[in-house]
């Protein structure tokens, strides 16, 4: 539990400072185009209303909503990503997500969990330095990357998606600032399909151990556009394979098809984020349990298969010890989740990377 932050619990952290209120205030009222009589009902609101009121919408007491819900914001693999020592603050793709950029935004840069000095302090990756220009930007601008796309590798390795949601003129601005901080050696763009179930990078591609890559083969066996700078734009590699470019990082690769490679299970697996996974560490992750020919394929390759309950049940009763855990997949339920069209790695935002 001590591992888990919730994202409302830090926004009502930064609202008890008043500058930082009016500040954050002043760009969702400007961006959501509400009325000054709206504007006032969240002025008056305490923190804790307040930050509930940013995301859901509604303000105690008012029937209709002042602002729009952000259901989406359960995925909070979009609004952001820990790379090494620094953190990308994303910028979304649709309107009815911008909202969560300008909320990520203020936490991450007044936050202390963020803020801390010395090594504990963040190096931002940031598209937008100030409010005003966030707010400019989410008005009117064509930057759009979002954190489904951007893909933590090894320490020296990003991939970034260029998808319905994330464009090349944004992965070149982002891969600009990358090189010129030394965060990372490397950032490959992968062109993935611009399809409606392909919208981001996760939904078609995760990693789950330093060699084991689950993917989603009728997409990604394609001959693909893949370019790798190295260093800046204008030094550039070109792959057409995504094997060919993960076994240079990893000679040992494994790419393990989404449904077993099975027709029609691959298609309908990937539909329910069969290929979205989170690695809690090398070699242990978490996915949904309904994709059963995809654990099937796993487990064909030495992992075992066990059930969020049946782990949990076996650390209290200390039959399990969470230390030793390996080559495991932890499988949670997931019928109003998956409907949400997102899996596990998009429902979560790492802060800490091992």
């Amino acid at each position: 539990p001590e591992g888990i932050i919730e994202f409302q619990d830090l926004l009502q952290e930064i609202l008890q400072d008043d500058v930082i209120r009016g500040q954050l205030l002043e760009v969702v009222t400007s961006f959501e185009k509400v009325t000054k009589k709206q504007a006032g009902y969240l002025k008056r609101l305490p923190p804790v209303s307040l930050a509930a009121a940013l995301i859901s919408g509604l303000v105690p007491g008012i029937n209709q909503p002042i602002l729009p819900p952000l259901p989406n914001h359960i995925f909070t693999r979009d609004i952001g990503v820990v790379v090494n020592h620094s953190f990308i603050t994303c910028i979304a793709g649709k309107s009815a997500r911008k909202r969560e950029s300008i909320l990520a935004w203020f936490v991450a840069h007044y936050h202390p969990l963020f803020t801390g000095s010395g090594e504990h302090r963040t190096q931002f990756v940031d598209l937008c330095k100030d409010p005003q220009q966030l707010l400019e930007t989410l008005l009117d601008s064509d930057l759009a990357i979002e954190g489904g796309d951007i893909m933590v590798i090894d320490s020296k390795n990003l991939f970034i998606g260029c998808s319905l949601r994330t464009n090349k003129y944004s992965i070149e601005r982002i891969t600009e600032i990358l090189f010129e901080l030394k965060v990372v050696e490397r950032v490959t763009m992968i062109d993935i399909p611009k399809h409606p179930n392909c919208i981001h990078l996760d939904t078609l591609f995760t990693q789950i151990s330093e060699k084991d890559f689950v993917y989603y083969a009728p997409f990604l066996e394609e001959k693909l556009s893949i370019t790798q700078y190295r260093g800046g734009l204008d030094q550039s590699v070109s792959y057409t394979s995504l094997h060919d470019l993960v076994a240079e990082i990893q000679p040992n690769v494994r790419l393990i098809p989404c449904g077993n490679g099975k027709y029609p299970y691959e298609e309908r697996e990937q539909y329910a984020s069969g290929c979205n996974f989170v690695a809690l560490r090398n070699g242990v992750a978490v996915s949904y349990a309904r994709n059963l020919k995809t654990l099937e394929a796993l487990k064909e390759r030495g992992y075992q298969i066990i059930s969020e309950r049946e782990l949990m049940e076996g650390i209290r009763m200390g039959l399990i010890d969470p230390k030793k855990i390996k080559d495991t997949i932890i499988v949670v339920r997931s019928s109003e989740l998956s409907r949400a069209g997102g899996g596990p790695h998009c429902l979560t935002l790492p802060l800490i990377r091992a």
